[in-house]
């Protein structure tokens, strides 16, 4: 008997220090971080309060020209995120900025320090990506 009461007296120290681990595996992102991924390029900024988010992606489709977009807030919810519509890419060539209608496929998840996901620009040179972005604390930011 006094053996089993041990036991189980361990039990809730185990649980115990295991329990701050698992908090910190289900926090979500900081407000006002940003995460970068360098293949593809793009980004991922966090707002303030953490129930949006912002999106960057680019990508070059010759040697000096190269296709980009800039979300609005989007909706961050359950720490994902997912953006699937006609909107308008920027283009630049060399010093000329041009802009044109297109599709942006745009998904992540926030887990373990980092969003991970797909990006594209459908209809551009560039192929559909998985990327991983990590927090970044020198990153750029929204500048709002």
């Amino acid at each position: 008997m006094r053996r089993k009461i041990a036991h189980l007296s361990v039990v809730p120290l185990i649980l115990a220090a295991l329990a701050p681990v698992a908090w910190a595996a289900a926090e979500g992102p900081a407000p006002k971080s940003y995460y970068a991924s360098a293949h593809p390029r793009l980004s991922v900024y966090v707002d303030q309060p953490a129930t949006t988010v912002e999106l960057y992606v680019a990508c070059f489709t010759s040697t000096n020209v190269s296709e980009y977009w800039d979300s609005a807030k989007l909706p961050f919810k359950h720490d994902e995120f997912s953006f699937d519509g006609k909107t308008t890419i920027g283009s630049e060539n060399g010093a000329t900025f041009t802009q044109s209608k297109g599709t942006v496929l745009f998904n992540g998840k926030f887990s373990h320090g980092k969003f991970t996901g797909e990006a594209q620009i459908v209809g551009s040179s560039c192929p559909k990506s998985r990327y991983t972005a990590k927090f970044d604390k020198n990153g750029g930011g929204s500048g709002r």
